[in-house]
């Protein structure tokens, strides 16, 4: 474990960087959004980067597309930002062109810079407190990133407690690339579940689910279809509340594996069809259209006003906890 500073927010403010290590996987882990900065895999060819990052906390704050990022207090969408907790309406801040909330607000989550609050050689725990009112939420909410390592496995929990009912949906959001550079055409990817959220023109859900089925059925190890831009929730099989096998993906050649667990009920599938950064980031790297794809263990966006989907409102003396993990294999 080595912490050092990795920059300084406009307030002063300084952003920590912390390094982890096992055997297998080395990582670098950010204050500023509580953000998976860099992931990289021991494989027979040496060091592999398996994330999209930036190089500077400057980069971070102009050009990232949440590369890595703890999201939140509700990441995904909510229409309108307007949310019903018993019987009153709260107006969260609207940070979309279309009027609607999204990741957040306008500070959201991943624009914050969260506190190292722990860490060892192999993990790292931020601390982010988000008052009373801010964007719109109700209630003081105490949130939590922890990152773990553990020989091929990289461990993400997320976790919050509120002193107010209020919507929370914390979430994971890097981009992988598992063959270390170009794009994610020939990633083949599985999902386990039988239907998506069904969603409207804007990208919100219409509370229906739908059965997957053509370009978007992955029951089977299968590429992305390029002419579809995927950025779509399943509602994944198995018990929800328990860490489960739910997605894998494989890299374009085959040599390496990475399986997704989670205790969530959905799994976002975005394919970095909008990636476009006007910097350069780690191996100086440029991202453009799918250099980067994401699979976000989730719940629903806009669950708050879709009274079919599962509970996303946080209540005094319960505590929210994702359990993520993301496990590799050479092949």
């Amino acid at each position: 474990m080595h912490t050092e500073t990795f920059g300084y927010m406009p307030s002063g403010e300084k952003v920590s960087v912390t390094a982890l290590q096992t055997k297998d996987l080395r990582a670098r882990v950010i204050g500023y959004g509580a953000a998976l900065a860099d992931l990289q895999f021991r494989h027979v060819d040496g060091w592999r980067r398996v994330v999209l990052g930036l190089k500077t906390l400057e980069d971070y704050r102009r050009h990232s597309p949440h590369f890595g990022a703890t999201a939140g207090r509700y990441a995904g969408r909510i229409r309108d930002g307007r949310v019903k907790i018993g019987g009153q309406i709260h107006q969260l801040t609207r940070n979309t062109p279309d009027g609607h909330h999204v990741h957040g607000g306008t500070c959201g989550f991943g624009k914050r810079n969260w506190t190292l609050a722990s860490c060892t050689e192999t993990s790292a725990t931020f601390a982010l407190i988000s008052p009373d009112g801010e964007e719109g939420y109700p209630g003081q909410l105490n949130a939590r990133t922890t990152y773990r390592l553990a020989r091929n496995c990289l461990e993400v929990e997320l976790e919050a407690t509120s002193s107010a009912a209020t919507p929370v949906n914390l979430l994971h959001h890097s981009y992988f690339n598992l063959d270390g550079e170009g794009t994610i055409a020939g990633h083949r990817l599985r999902v386990d579940a039988e239907r998506r959220a069904e969603v409207c023109a804007a990208g919100l859900p219409t509370g229906a689910f739908v059965p997957v089925d053509g370009a978007y059925d992955f029951r089977k190890f299968r590429c992305p279809d390029p002419a579809y831009a995927y950025d779509t929730s399943y509602l994944l099989n198995g018990e929800t509340g328990t860490c489960r096998p739910v997605a894998e993906l494989v890299s374009s050649s085959g040599d390496l594996r990475m399986e997704v667990w989670t205790n969530e009920p959905a799994l976002h599938f975005y394919d970095g069809s909008k990636l476009s950064v006007p910097v350069s980031g780690l191996d100086d790297r440029l991202f453009h259209p799918r250099s980067g794809l994401c699979l976000e263990p989730t719940r629903m966006s806009d669950a708050p006003n879709m009274p079919g989907f599962p509970n996303t409102i946080l209540s005094p003396g319960e505590t929210y906890r994702q359990i993520s993990r993301f496990v590799f294999a050479a092949s």
